[in-house]
């Protein structure tokens, strides 16, 4: 009973890695770093993006960090994008192109292994992956792994995702071709279950995939 509560991020061991105070990156946005308890994001874990649909602005609230992260020469993994990522947008928002790494897993085991695998290397310090859905134990299981190495884990999931012990957990929804509505639906401490509010992404230029599918079905 225990380990199934641990597993669905219900409750929080109070010892490990996870009870470190996390330092933060700053997000870029005020409206969304005053929300958040470690004023930005957690350096070391797992940060759940829901969201109903690819190409609403997701990727612009990340484009502040994966630039800060990319001019100081750490790497940034994609791994399982579902469209292929255009390099003249990274490049617009000053993201180093050779410190972007894209990896396609063929399955669904593939994928997993590499989200492992990118936290042990110690030259990635990002990681965005798309998985759809992913199960209670898998996610704590990277959580240990993104805290431990300090290493800072985005999932894309789908907005029914199961309930999972990450670091923190929040729901994307548009209003416009400029703003998001944002919920935090889990954070360790602070804020969280409250209204959504608005955040405006488009800060240099819109972030969009060009609408050619580039991942294999990563639910095989």
């Amino acid at each position: 009973m225990l380990q199934e509560l641990l597993n669905t991020g219900k409750i929080w061991r109070a010892s490990g890695t996870d009870s470190q105070q996390a330092s933060e990156y700053p997000s870029g946005f005020t409206q969304l770093d005053e929300r958040l308890q470690t004023n930005g994001w957690p350096t070391g874990g797992v940060i759940e993006i829901l969201h109903e649909q690819h190409g609403i602005g997701e990727l612009n609230l990340l484009m502040p960090l994966i630039a800060k992260l990319s001019q100081d020469e750490h790497y940034c993994a994609w791994i399982a994008p579902p469209y292929r990522i255009q390099a003249l947008a990274l490049l617009q928002h000053h993201i180093s192109l050779p410190q972007q790494l894209i990896i396609e897993p063929e399955t669904h085991k593939d994928l997993l292994w590499s989200l492992e695998e990118c936290i042990r290397s110690q030259a990635v310090k990002l990681i965005l992956a798309w998985a759809n859905t992913l199960r209670g134990e898998q996610v704590r299981r990277l959580q240990l792994l993104a805290s431990e190495h300090q290493v800072c884990c985005f999932l894309f999931l789908a907005q029914g995702s199961e309930n999972t012990p990450c670091a923190l957990r929040l729901h994307l929804s548009p209003t416009d071709h400029e703003t998001l509505q944002i919920a935090i639906l889990r954070q360790k401490s602070g804020m969280a279950g409250a209204s959504s509010f608005p955040v405006a992404h488009r800060q240099v230029s819109h972030f969009t995939y060009c609408h050619e599918p580039h991942a294999a079905d990563t639910n095989e």
